[in-house]
């Protein structure tokens, strides 16, 4: 597969090797022939179909280049696995991402040569699920984290004292994009020189944290979000309105979502797993406290959760009042408790109550793009900023915070050979 897993208007496979041919003609029928087609010459493009036989998979297109084919079909997860098992079925391998050649990169600036962050940002490119994340990957090669380190080498190369500067700790301007935020920026000439690269480096460094809450694996790991609440509050509803789609069944009958839902939902253009659970309440009947235990795990083991109530908000179970933190408390390394947001639905019915933390009307959409920014503030990802200097990689983290070192402690060559080695 060369598009990342999940939902999208299309998903491209590429074929390569000797039996290209012999696959395509078991598997692809040409709509112009409409029976298994002839050899396609180099650069055509031919409108057909992904077939098992009789079975109609797809409708697909096949570019042909040489010794491999490219295969564009729609963009469903299922319908992406149903043609990869078929090629896989007449013999095809999947094989591993292939590295980019180191020499096959121009700089991204023309006074920067930074190959490997080029190398890097393409392998790590199909994790991003939206446009402002691949947008803060692209910006590490074309300036961001390769300027910084294009221009702190540039400085201690031409002050060996602490006259050094670093002028990109801070992010441009940028009146499209709420976040602003960023380090103080060093001035030239001031005795704090040294110590301020470091710093900006040592900062590029720390948002390797961030990234990865923002890439999915294997470069990183979505921050999960559960709904939960007593049924009829509307978490289903609230589910599909943040979503965009409807993915969970929404019904005036309590109890229908008996088991967890999650989607991939964007909030702000950052992505985060968006759980739906069943309703929590007292219950004798078996399939119903199986699905409210169910809640409960999805619950303990979130990032964040929104507990629900329509007009008032209800008591908490005994058992989930002890995983609640305290307003404004830091989660300890292993959470035993769950930061939690209290969100009062249904206001266009209801008026909310004065100690809800957020208020929406999911059928009317009333409230949510407040409540998608205390999401991402609650996250911790509210100061991702995508033109800021940001490490991407465990690598790129390594060396930014060994040249940081070694320029605290006065190591000129160390720090010049980790940014060199950084830049590639």
């Amino acid at each position: 597969m060369q598009t990342p897993p999940g939902r999208g208007g299309i998903a491209v496979l590429s074929l390569r090797g000797p039996a290209v041919e012999a696959i395509l003609a078991e598997a692809f029928r040409p709509s112009a022939s409409g029976g298994r087609g002839p050899t396609g010459d180099r650069g055509e493009l031919q409108l057909g179909h992904i077939v098992d036989g009789a079975r109609v998979i797809d409708q697909a297109i096949v570019a042909r280049c040489g010794d491999w084919a490219e295969i564009n079909i729609h963009g469903g997860p299922a319908v992406g696995a149903a043609v990869l098992c078929r090629l896989l079925d007449l013999g095809a391998v999947v094989m591993p991402p292939s590295t980019a050649a180191a020499g096959c990169f121009r700089p991204g600036h023309p006074a920067m040569y930074n190959p490997a962050i080029g190398k890097e940002m393409l392998q790590v490119l199909p994790s991003a699920a939206s446009a402002r994340v691949a947008s803060a990957l692209t910006w590490q090669w074309s300036a961001g984290l390769s300027q910084l380190a294009a221009e702190v080498l540039d400085s201690i190369s031409r002050h060996t004292g602490p006259s050094c500067h670093c002028p990109t700790a801070r992010p441009p301007a940028d009146a499209t994009d709420p976040a602003q935020a960023g380090e103080a920026q060093p001035q030239a000439g001031t005795a704090d020189g040294l110590h301020a690269c470091a710093d900006a480096l040592r900062a590029a460094a720390r948002r390797r944290a961030m990234m990865r809450r923002v890439l999915c694996p294997p470069a990183g790991r979505y921050a999960e979000v559960v709904l939960a609440g007593p049924p009829n509050a509307g978490k289903s509803t609230l589910a599909n309105a943040l979503l965009g789609r409807a993915a969970s069944i929404v019904h005036d009958r309590p109890g229908t979502t008996r088991d967890w839902v999650r989607e991939l939902a964007l909030l702000r253009g950052l992505p985060v797993w968006l759980t739906d659970t069943a309703g929590l309440w007292e219950t004798t009947d078996d399939v119903d406290a199986e699905a409210v235990r169910r809640s409960a795990h999805r619950i303990a083991a979130a990032d964040l959760v929104l507990l629900l109530g329509a007009g008032r908000l209800e008591p908490l179970p005994d058992w989930l009042d002890k995983l609640r933190l305290p307003p404004g408390a830091t989660p300890p390394a292993t959470p035993a408790a769950v930061p939690m947001l209290a969100v009062a639905t249904k206001i266009d019915l209801i008026p909310p109550p004065p100690d809800a933390d957020a208020a929406v009307c999911a059928t009317t959409g009333q409230g949510l793009d407040e409540l998608a920014a205390r999401i991402i503030d609650a996250l911790g990802l509210a100061s991702f900023h995508p033109r800021l200097p940001q490490a991407f990689t465990d690598r790129q983290e390594a060396l930014l915070a060994r040249a940081a070192d070694a320029l605290d402690a006065g190591q000129i060559d160390s720090a010049r050979a980790s940014l060199a080695e950084l830049l590639g």
